[in-house]
């Protein structure tokens, strides 16, 4: 059984687009469901890492993707490694 205190751990590495082709979702789709414009999402996955968006756009994200996609995710931070 699952304790609900213990944290759950993040498979790093999912990306909207991945999570947009597993999800059966268009970009604008993703956009109507995150509360985000079409252009914003394209950008994203056109040139993931080139511009760090705002906290507003990585909470939407976040949200819309229930976790799945994380701001470590887009912004291409790595988890720190395990001692």
């Amino acid at each position: 059984m699952l304790d609900r205190h213990m944290p759950t751990r993040h498979i790093p590495g999912m990306t909207l687009e991945q999570w947009l082709r597993d999800n059966g979702k268009t970009q604008s789709e993703f956009a109507e469901i995150s509360g985000l414009d079409q252009p914003t999402i394209s950008r994203l996955i056109r040139e993931p890492h080139k511009r760090k968006p705002g906290w507003d756009v990585l909470t939407a994200i976040v949200r819309a993707t229930d976790g799945k996609v994380t701001a470590n995710d887009i912004l291409g931070i790595e988890p720190l490694a395990d001692d």
